[in-house]
């Protein structure tokens, strides 16, 4: 068994919850892989906005900043011809955008989100089931969410959501592969 993703885990879960709660509204953790066998692994310490917007009626705006620690590792038994690595690390920095609905009477309140931030990942070129594997073209990468879920427990402390994360350099240099990433993500608030 590879014990690598689970010591990265272990390692940005305990960066996330050692944060000083003062300064940090929360952590996230993500999990998940892509279609090119890459598994995806993120922690994430939250910092949301005093702000909303259009608190007239149920539904509300909102939103977070969050800074994200990920690791990317390759699953692929393909033999890879161009030196791609098997495995990458990455911090991100997104503003994220959300339009939650207030609590239902079971406490329970959904949301849609959106975020589109910036990246550096520690490779550019991984490994995955083609033999050439996911050139990004460059270090530097935007990041994309797109995330659907609810929030629930006492004061909607706790969220569970399905999430796509998109990382590319839209072009801004060539080849631009990209990685399209579907995972689950945990959250609690301090």
């Amino acid at each position: 068994m590879n014990s690598k993703p689970l010591l990265a885990v272990l390692a940005l879960s305990a960066a996330a919850f050692a944060a000083p709660a003062q300064a940090v509204d929360g952590f996230t953790v993500n999990v998940g892989s892509s279609d090119d066998d890459i598994n995806f692994y993120r922690v994430g310490a939250r910092f949301d906005w005093d702000q909303k917007w259009f608190e007239e009626g149920n539904w509300f705006l909102g939103g977070r900043f969050e800074l994200g620690l990920t690791y990317l590792d390759s699953d692929s038994d393909v033999v890879n011809t161009t030196g791609a690595e098997d495995s990458a690390y990455g911090i991100s920095f997104t503003p994220v955008l959300r339009y939650q609905r207030k609590p239902y009477s079971n406490g329970v309140a959904p949301f849609v989100e959106a975020g589109i931030g910036l990246a550096y990942l520690s490779e550019d070129k991984l490994e995955n089931e083609s033999s050439t594997g996911t050139d990004l073209g460059g270090n530097i990468q935007f990041e994309d969410i797109i995330s659907v879920g609810v929030m629930f427990g006492e004061q909607q402390r706790y969220e569970l959501s399905a999430n796509y994360f998109h990382y590319s350099n839209a072009g801004l240099e060539e080849p631009n592969d990209g990685i399209d990433i579907y995972s689950v993500t945990f959250s609690m608030k301090y």
